[in-house]
């Protein structure tokens, strides 16, 4: 998903549209793909932060250890508070 997402369409959307734009549309589709009403607002505050790590390193690896990371608090929190902990 990082491969598309970031590697190919942020990137696609860098050559014709302002950066800012680019980051908004990006992230928007992002959370579009997880949509539910508890993790919207979580997503919508991670997606543009895996697009600028993306933007700024011109590598995947930070933004898919930052998915990473984020999928193993879910897992921590769930197992730990049960799944109304899951967002």
């Amino acid at each position: 998903m990082q491969t598309f997402w970031r590697g190919f369409f942020l990137t696609s959307l860098t050559r014709v549209l302002p950066l800012h734009v680019c980051v908004a549309i990006s992230s928007l589709g992002f959370a579009a793909l997880h949509l539910t009403p508890v993790n919207l607002l979580p997503i919508l505050l991670l997606a543009p932060c895996g697009d600028l790590l993306f933007l700024r390193s011109a590598s995947l690896a930070p933004p898919i250890l930052l998915h990473a990371a984020w999928n193993g608090y879910q897992l921590l929190a769930i197992a730990v508070g049960g799944k109304d902990y899951f967002v």
